[in-house]
């Protein structure tokens, strides 16, 4: 069985951008905290171990996250 959640329409629309993401596909977008926060952390790096699983069954992955620049590349480098 497959869960699907309603997302709101501001959160839908703002996806239709991003190549990939778009209506139609099966898609996981994670929404997080701080990018530094050890649930993050945790959450990024179970997914990093599920990713072939997810690229084969065609899923596009998109995380949203608050922080600047420099700690998304930092926390991306770290969690792979």
């Amino acid at each position: 069985m497959v869960n699907q959640t309603r997302a709101p329409g501001p959160l839908l629309e703002r996806l239709q951008a991003i190549a990939g993401m778009e209506r139609g596909r099966r898609r996981l977008v994670l929404l997080w905290p701080q990018l530094g926060d050890f649930d993050s952390v945790e959450y990024a790096q179970a997914l990093v171990a599920a990713w072939p699983r997810l690229q084969a069954a065609g899923v596009a992955v998109q995380a949203i996250g608050i922080g600047a620049e420099p700690g998304r590349q930092r926390f991306c480098q770290y969690t792979g």
